[in-house]
């Protein structure tokens, strides 16, 4: 039959109560969208199986449909007395299974409310009222007024924080295609006014907790179909969640892993417009009842710390902890938009940002490849830096430190990813202006996982390898995991950290073996041609004159020296910058947050993308640190350049004999 207005054809399946069949009945309850239990008004004990039997049998499935509860054979009552009885063993069995959406009792002989048996069960599927409404609290649910927030936020067009007669015309209109007449308007907010004092203005304009307590209303009043037409009006599903296609994402469904995802212009207004119509007492900053009144509309607050990531924001000296300024608010969702850019554009749309305009919000910017080949003004501005090392190595200050945060008061665990943002001058050498540094941790435990995963590798402009400098052999583990991403992704640009340089240097070093062939290959070409130079400069008179003992002994003490090399050596035989060693204790940052834009904007500087030998590296090796020394503002030495020259090239004493 069709009995709702909505014409939605329904199929009945009849099943047995008996154990018979019980394999085909599991299998009709797993297919149906609302099931409908039938007892016997005239014999109290079917009801009591109700109870006892069905309803915990469709829990034990796990089945999550609506129940209609069905009282046949109305015909039999003989006295109300029996209908009272009934009703006070119902009564509970509805506040104890919460699937139960409506109680009706009928009679098949006489043809008496069947069809509206139908009508309910098919309107408890059509509009459900579950995701609504506590039948046993008798208050709507948080997610459904969050949704009716967003809906009265974009009605409201003025933003004066309530409905005039003409928003609540174009509302009306919007929804359900008529107008109200003048003496309608007036008997609404009558009603409203009555209930909810709060729920109407001086003004006469409906308020936020007076468009609640109106749906509030028509859902008591058996009316959720009034509700669930605005709801799914305005992008809703059943669960209270927006569409994907009312969204529209299409924007984002073929974004590759080297592609950032940013704010554009109108995205940028759109959150400056959110972020001054809830800061209340116009201070510059968003409390923490001022953030949470932002994100009312939501259905679960973004941003929130989870037990595997935690996001961190710029403090303001003055106003301390639970508050966030504009800078921060805006950093924040370029994070979020890192993080997650499908949901993050998805919270904007949640605040008010009309689904039509979602994509004109973003800008998605070009492959890495081809951005190389664009003009510095088409380029990203956001750049993102993942920061691998051991659990204790200090990657979490390092990140924190980004946002200016106060050294040991990390309140983040061993597991968790952490990340933070802030914009960076760049050097006029290099365009200028500021860029959007993001930098996210990478937990020790997650390590394989990412350097294993492309898509990871591609997401990132630069890559730290944080190492601490107090603890012996740490540089060692360090290099080999820069020698799995070298050969993973050879044009991901890999900066050294030497972190807690305010504690005594320990001895690092890796073995020489170790090194990649092509360095190794350069290690031996230097140091054969230092020793032919130093044998064809020598005479047999000063031979004689050092003596054989001398002679011997330095050749062990070279041999043994190139057994292993020391960080510096190791960075400058593979042409990338030497360790940077920082104190995030003592506040000495090396200006390393500057650097790592320097070398996102030109990744050669850190890339093993190249092939270096003889003079070739040195000429790079220089290039690359006149560079660095331009971005971080610090005169940067080639000091393991210089020892390798030292070591190996630098005529010896007796060659000038």
């Amino acid at each position: 039959p069709e009995v709702t207005p909505e014409r939605v054809h329904v199929s009945i399946i009849d099943t047995p109560s008996g154990d018979a069949g019980a394999e085909a009945l599991d299998e009709e309850l797993r297919n149906a969208s609302v099931v409908v239990l039938v007892y016997d008004v005239s014999r109290p004990a079917t009801l009591e199986r109700v109870s006892s039997y069905w309803l915990r049998k469709l829990h034990d499935m796990g089945l999550r449909v609506p129940v209609t509860l069905a009282g046949n054979k109305m015909d039999l009552r003989t006295s109300e007395t029996e209908a009272r009885a009934l009703e006070s063993l119902i009564k509970p069995i509805m506040e104890e299974h919460r699937e139960l959406e409506v109680c009706i009792e009928c009679s098949a002989k006489q043809i008496f409310n069947v069809a509206e048996v139908f009508y309910f069960a098919q309107k408890s599927v059509l509009h459900p009222t579950a995701p609504l409404y506590d039948v046993g609290s008798h208050t709507i649910k948080p997610r459904a007024v969050a949704a009716l927030t967003r809906v009265f936020r974009l009605c409201d067009k003025d933003l004066d924080g309530e409905l005039n007669d003409t928003e609540l015309n174009d509302f009306q209109y919007q929804c359900f295609n008529v107008m109200l007449k003048d003496e309608e308007l007036t008997g609404v907010k009558t009603v409203v006014k009555e209930n909810s004092p709060s729920g109407v203005s001086r003004n006469g304009g409906v308020t936020l907790s007076g468009f609640v307590f109106l749906h509030t209303l028509f859902i008591q009043k058996g009316r959720l179909e009034t509700t669930w037409t605005v709801l799914r009006r305005f992008g809703y599903d059943d669960s209270l969640r927006l569409r994907e296609d009312y969204v529209g994402l299409e924007k984002l469904s073929n974004l590759q892993p080297d592609q950032i995802v940013e704010l554009a212009p109108a995205g940028s207004a759109f959150l400056n417009s959110m972020f001054d119509a809830s800061d209340a007492d116009k201070d510059g900053f968003l409390s923490d009842a001022e953030l949470a009144q932002l994100f009312a509309p939501h259905p679960e607050r973004p941003w929130a710390s989870t037990d595997k990531a935690v996001r961190y924001h710029a403090l303001d000296k003055a106003k301390g902890e639970g508050f966030m300024s504009r800078t921060a608010f805006l950093q924040r969702w370029r994070m979020h938009l890192v993080d997650d850019p499908q949901g993050a554009l998805l919270s904007m749309v949640y605040l008010g940002l009309p689904s039509e305009r979602a994509c004109d919000a973003i800008l998605v910017s070009k492959s890495r490849r081809r951005e190389r080949r664009a003009a510095q003004s088409a380029r990203r501005d956001t750049l993102v830096v993942s920061v691998l090392g051991g659990a204790t190595s200090g990657k979490t200050e390092l990140v924190r430190g980004l946002v200016g945060l106060p050294f040991g008061a990390s309140d983040s665990k061993a597991g968790k990813s952490a990340g933070a943002a802030r914009d960076v001058q760049v050097d006029p050498a290099f365009g200028g202006g500021t860029k959007t540094l993001v930098m996210i941790s990478v937990p020790e435990s997650q390590t394989s996982a990412f350097v294993s995963s492309q898509s990871n590798l591609e997401s990132c402009d630069v890559a730290v390898l944080v190492y601490d400098a107090s603890v012996p052999q740490t540089f060692e583990d360090t290099a080999r995991l820069y020698q799995i991403l070298a050969a993973s992704r050879p044009s991901l640009p890999i900066v050294f950290v030497a972190s807690k340089s305010e504690l005594p240097a320990a001895k690092q070093s890796v073995p020489r073996d170790s090194l990649p062939a092509r360095a190794r290959s350069k290690l031996d070409a230097a140091g054969a041609a230092a020793t032919g130079a130093s044998g064809a400069a020598t005479t047999a008179a000063a031979a004689a004159a050092t003596g054989a003992s001398s002679g011997g002994g330095g050749d062990q003490a070279h041999a043994s020296d190139n057994d292993t090399v020391d960080p510096d050596e190791f960075c400058a035989l593979l042409g990338i910058p030497e360790p940077q060693r920082i104190s995030m204790k003592t506040g000495d940052t090396a200006s390393i947050y500057e650097m790592l834009v320097g070398v996102a904007l030109n990744p050669e500087i850190a890339s093993s993308a190249k092939e270096l030998d003889g003079s070739a590296a040195g000429t790079y090796a220089a290039r690359s640190l006149q560079m660095l020394a331009v971005v971080a503002g610090v005169g940067l030495v080639a000091y393991g350049g210089k020892k390798l020259y030292d070591r190996f090239v630098k005529p010896s004493p007796a060659s000038h004999l």
